[in-house]
C-alpha cells in the first residue's frame, strides 16, 4: 500500500513540476504550484522514510489526541507538554509546521469518531453524507422512487424517469455531553492515567444521544411525553415517529411472525426487498423473537453479520438489530404518557434506503471551569441530522402494543 502512495505522489510531483515549467500566470500562482509540489514531496518523504514505521505512525497519532484532551482538560497549550516535541519531530516530514495544531486537533476528533462508531448500531445501518464545516445545511433532491429502465427504439429519445420531488434539507443539529472533572484529578500524571476513560465517556455519551434521536426523535415532543427543549429526541423525527403513520397493533403481547409481515406488508414497494430491511427491537422483544422458529441467530447466520451491520439474527431474510433505546414504558398506542406510565414496548421495520444521515465528523472539545463546585467542565460536540429522503411515507413502520 505504501509503495502505491509513493508511487501515486511521485507522479503527481512530476505533472505539478511540468505544469511549473509551462505556466504562465502571476507569481502567486507560481508560488501556490511550487508550495504544492514541497507538501506532496514531504508526504513522499514520510511515506518512504525507513525509520517511520507504521507503528511508530500510529503510536504519533495516538499520543496526538491524547495531548489535545490533556491540554484541553489542564487549560494549558498544546505546545508546552514535553510529549509535543516527540510528536512533532515524528509528523513534521509530512506537515508543515504550521499545520501541526490542526492535525492533531483531527487525530483527537477521529480518536473519540473511532470509538463513537463502535457503539453506532443503528446509525451505520444508513446511508451518510457528510456536510463540510463551516457549512450549515445542504440541500438534496428528495426521491418519489427509482429509475426506470425503458425499451427504446433506434434512434428514439430516451424516457426520463420521474425520480425526485422537492428537496430535503440536511442541517445537522448540535449535540453536546459534559464531563465535569474534579480539582484532586487536576494534574498531569492522573489526568495521563485516565485520558481513554474520558475519552471513552465522552464517545458513548455521544453515541447514546445519536442512537436514542435516531430511532426515537419527534421534534413534536408528543411520542416522548414532551420532554424538555434540550432532550435529544427533541432534535429531529426518528424512526419511531416517521413509523408512526402506518404502525401496527401487535395487541399486548410477545411480538408476532404476523405482525412482523403485516407490518411490511404495510410498506408496499419498500417491503419487497428483505436486503433492505432492518428489524429494530430492544432486548425485552428479542428474547420474545428467539420463540419463534422461523428466527435464525448467529449460529445460522454466520458471525460476519454481527460485525458488518449488527444484525444478531434474521426473519424471513431480514436482519434483526438489537438497540437497548427504545423504550420500555410506552403505552397501547406506542407513546410516552407521563400522567400514566405505560409497560409496552415497540419495535421498527425500516428500509434503510429511504432514509439519510447528515453529519460534520469533526467531534470538538472545549473546556470551561465552575469555581463553585472546584469541577473542570469538558464538553465534547457533535453534528448530526436524520431525515426521510423518499415522499412516500412507508418506508418505516411501527410495530405498537408489544409486551415488555
Amino acid at each position: 500500500m505504501a509503495l502505491e502512495v509513493i508511487k501515486q505522489l511521485n507522479e503527481e510531483i512530476a505533472a505539478l513540476k511540468e505544469q511549473l515549467k509551462n505556466v504562465e500566470g502571476s507569481s502567486e500562482e507560481l508560488k501556490a504550484l511550487a508550495d504544492k509540489v514541497a507538501e506532496l514531496e514531504r508526504k513522499k518523504d514520510f511515506m518512504s522514510g525507513e525509520k517511520v514505521s507504521d507503528r511508530v505512525i500510529a503510536e504519533a497519532e495516538k499520543k496526538a489526541a491524547d495531548l489535545k484532551l490533556k491540554a484541553a482538560v489542564l487549560d494549558r497549550p498544546v505546545d508546552s507538554f514535553a510529549e509535543y516535541k516527540e510528536v512533532a519531530s515524528i509528523v513534521e516530514k509530512a506537515i508543515k509546521p504550521s499545520d501541526i495544531a490542526a492535525w492533531m486537533d483531527e487525530r483527537f476528533s477521529n480518536s473519540i469518531v473511532e470509538l463513537m462508531e463502535l457503539e453506532l448500531k443503528v446509525e451505520r445501518l444508513f446511508n451518510s453524507m457528510t456536510i463540510p464545516n463551516g457549512v450549515e445545511a445542504v440541500s438534496i433532491p428528495q426521491k418519489t422512487g427509482r429509475t426506470t429502465a425503458y425499451l427504446i427504439a433506434p434512434d428514439t429519445d430516451a424516457i426520463e424517469s420521474a425520480v425526485t420531488a422537492g428537496k430535503v434539507t440536511i442541517k445537522p443539529v448540535k449535540l453536546k455531553t459534559l464531563v465535569q472533572i474534579a480539582d484532586e484529578t487536576r494534574n498531569e500524571a492522573v489526568v495521563g492515567a485516565i485520558l481513554d476513560v474520558i475519552r471513552q465517556d465522552i464517545a458513548h455519551s455521544l453515541a447514546k444521544g445519536t442512537e436514542t434521536a435516531i430511532v426515537n426523535g419527534d421534534t413534536a415532543g408528543t411520542l416522548n411525553g414532551n420532554p424538555g427543549a434540550n432532550d435529544v429526541t427533541m432534535a429531529f423525527d426518528g424512526l419511531r415517529k416517521y413509523g408512526d403513520a402506518n404502525k401496527v397493533d401487535n395487541g399486548g403481547g410477545a411480538l408476532t411472525l404476523a405482525n412482523i409481515r403485516a407490518a411490511r406488508a404495510k410498506m408496499g414497494v419498500f417491503g419487497v426487498d428483505p436486503s433492505e430491511l432492518k428489524l429494530l427491537v430492544n432486548p425485552a422483544v428479542f428474547y420474545q423473537l428467539l420463540q419463534i422458529p422461523e428466527v435464525q441467530t448467529i449460529d445460522k447466520i454466520g458471525n460476519e453479520a454481527v460485525i458488518k451491520t449488527g444484525t444478531i439474527a434474521m426473519v424471513d431474510g431480514i436482519d434483526i438489530v438489537l438497540t437497548e433505546v427504545i423504550p420500555t414504558n410506552l403505552n397501547a398506542s406506542g407513546v410516552v404518557d407521563t400522567t400514566t406510565p405505560g409497560t409496552l414496548t415497540a419495535a421498527v421495520l425500516v428500509n434503510t434506503s429511504g432514509f439519510l444521515v447528515g453529519k460534520r465528523n469533526a467531534v470538538e472539545a472545549e473546556r470551561d471551569r465552575n469555581i463553585v463546585r472546584d469541577v473542570e467542565i469538558l464538553v465534547g460536540r457533535r453534528y448530526v441530522d436524520f431525515k426521510k429522503v423518499v415522499v412516500e411515507d412507508t418506508a418505516a413502520v411501527t410495530i405498537v402494543n408489544v409486551a415488555s
